[in-house]
This record gives C-alpha cells, sequence and structure tokens, in this order.
C-alpha cells in the first residue's frame, strides 16, 4: 500500500519558495545579530609597538603587538589570563594582568576585561598581538607612518562585555606628545 501526495502547482510553488527563503531569513539574522554585536562594547585607546617596517602591510593587514606596559609576549603565552583595564575610556591609566583561575573576575573593579579569544588566528599570542583590515587607498600613507620611528602607533580598540577585544582603527601621534598628554590627563 503506497501513499501518494498530489500537491497543486501553487501549493508546490508556495513550498519552493519557503524553503529558499528561510534560509536567507535565517542568513540575514545571522549577519544582524553579530553586526549589532558589534557595536557593543567601550573604545580604548592602545598603544602598539613592534610593526616591522620591512613587513609593512601584507596583504592589506598591519599586524602589530600591544604595549601592555611591565607585561611581556612571552608571559600570556599559553596563558589564560585576563586584563583589566582600568581609566576613562579611551584614555587608559592602568594595565593588570590577572590569572583568571585564582581571581574573582567581580572583585577586579576593572573598568573594561579583556579575555583570551579562542577563534583567533594566532591562539598563542592573542592577548598581545593582533592586526588590522587596512583599506589599499590607506596603504602608502600607512606605509610612510611605519617608517618613521618618531611616531607612535595607537589602536583604537573595542572591548565588548564578554572580553573579545576588536581593533578598529590605527592612528600615530609624534612619541612625545602621545607620552605627555597621556600622562597629564
Amino acid at each position: 500500500m503506497s501513499t501518494s501526495y498530489s500537491f497543486s502547482s501553487k501549493t508546490l510553488n508556495f513550498i519552493i519558495a519557503i524553503s529558499l527563503l528561510l534560509p536567507l531569513l535565517g542568513l540575514a539574522y545571522s549577519w544582524f545579530s553579530k553586526h549589532q554585536q558589534s557595536k557593543l562594547g567601550t573604545d580604548w585607546d592602545i598603544v602598539v609597538q613592534g610593526y616591522d617596517p620591512r613587513d609593512l602591510l601584507r596583504g592589506h593587514y598591519i599586524r602589530y603587538q600591544y604595549d601592555w606596559g611591565q607585561y611581556t609576549d612571552k608571559e600570556f603565552e599559553g596563558s589564560n589570563d585576563i586584563i583589566c583595564v582600568k581609566g576613562v575610556a579611551p584614555i587608559v591609566r592602568e594595565i593588570i594582568r590577572y590569572k583568571s583561575w585564582r581571581e574573582d573576575v567581580e572583585s577586579l573593579m576593572c573598568d573594561s576585561l579583556i579575555r583570551k579569544d579562542k577563534w583567533n588566528i594566532d591562539q598563542s599570542r592573542n592577548m598581545t598581538r593582533d592586526r588590522l583590515y587596512i583599506p589599499q587607498t590607506a596603504a602608502s600613507d600607512l606605509e610612510k607612518k611605519l617608517r618613521d620611528n618618531r611616531l607612535r602607533g595607537i589602536v583604537t580598540v573595542r572591548i565588548r562585555d564578554d572580553g573579545k577585544l576588536t581593533p578598529q582603527s590605527i592612528r600615530f601621534e609624534p612619541i612625545s606628545e602621545s607620552v605627555d598628554s597621556r600622562e597629564a590627563e
């Protein structure tokens, strides 16, 4: 005994339209929610160092190392540390490194917390090194600034409540001006 289903052409067209539309709606919702989530958080200015003027723009990305003051790149390697940012956004006053498994995060009294991003391309160094997309039209100007050892790079990053750090933009200031203005404020 076999059962056959008979659909009218209108019903069949409706089923096909819905089956094609549902994945597109899911994709649109996914994009929209990620876009909204990327706007959340606090913007901070973080000094960067360690860009190599011989390897300026690989593709469309500039690679750099955050200057976390007294903490070195090796201290964060393979760790699950938390970086506590204190200050009044966008000015960072103090950076404190905590072992996430030893410290009660709520009691830290931080203005923002940065956690290790398990989805970052460079797993071993994602608390210290990052990259930022640079449009091709800005590449030549940026390369000149990278070569100038009188300038210091400052990356504006957005730190979300879940601890994800996302670079937004980079600018350059004279070293003496960027150091003096941060100490004066």
